[in-house]
């Protein structure tokens, strides 16, 4: 333990590290506001590391976690682009590898969105990445299919308006229930910058200030 005097370094450095993860935590629950957001017209043009939103139609994906399923806000669709107000709660994503080949894994600061059931319509988010969490995306026609690839049957993420309460919830491969969705991805030089990136470097942070304090 080094300690210098009466203070001690090691407490210290697990107290700042303790609240920089706090920190990290509450940027990461911040919604990711923005003026634009562009539509993603080929699979190809999604990686590791982007930051995206799900849309259908005026609503896109929200932060709210029900029992079964996201709620839905609303935005404004141009078509090309998305835009919605800072205080509107949209779902921000960033995607990253997922447990099967040609797949992403949709982590959304608290866990990762996931097919849970194969009797139930639920679309739910979980602290560890599986198949069923893990989304493979297709995009013909101007459509797009975003599939869980687990054991879980109802693994088609679509919007339901649900009578005036939008949801998102998985339903059968097949389905025509609601809407399909689409993707909107974050380019740099947009409105604004993705929280996600904010925590990330708060990350970095706490990895360099707990080498800078626990030196021996």
């Amino acid at each position: 333990m080094n300690v210098f005097g009466s203070f001690d370094l090691h407490k210290f450095s697990k107290k700042m590290k303790s609240m920089v993860a706090v920190m990290a935590m509450m940027v990461i629950a911040i919604p990711f506001y923005g003026q634009s957001w562009n539509l993603v017209t080929s699979a190809s043009d999604l990686a590791v590391g982007d930051s995206v939103i799900i849309v259908s139609g005026n609503y896109a994906l929200g932060t709210t976690q029900g029992n079964n399923n996201r709620a839905g806000v609303s935005i404004t669709n141009n078509g090309d682009d998305v835009e919605f107000e800072e205080g509107t709660a949209v779902q921000g994503i960033t995607l990253v590898e997922g447990t099967v080949a040609n797949s992403f894994g949709f982590y959304t600061g608290s866990g990762y969105l996931y097919a849970s059931s194969s009797s139930s319509n639920q679309l739910k988010t979980k602290d560890d990445l599986d198949d069923n969490g893990s989304w493979r995306v297709t995009i013909s026609n101007g459509t797009t299919t975003v599939l869980a690839q687990g054991e879980n049957t109802r693994n088609n993420m679509r919007h339901n308006p649900n009578n005036g309460s939008p949801i998102f919830a998985c339903y059968a491969a097949n389905s025509t229930t609601g809407q399909p969705v689409s993707i909107y991805k974050y380019e740099e030089g947009g409105a604004s910058t993705p929280a996600v990136s904010v925590t990330q470097s708060m990350t970095v942070f706490s990895y360099n200030l707990n080498n800078a304090l626990l030196w021996s």
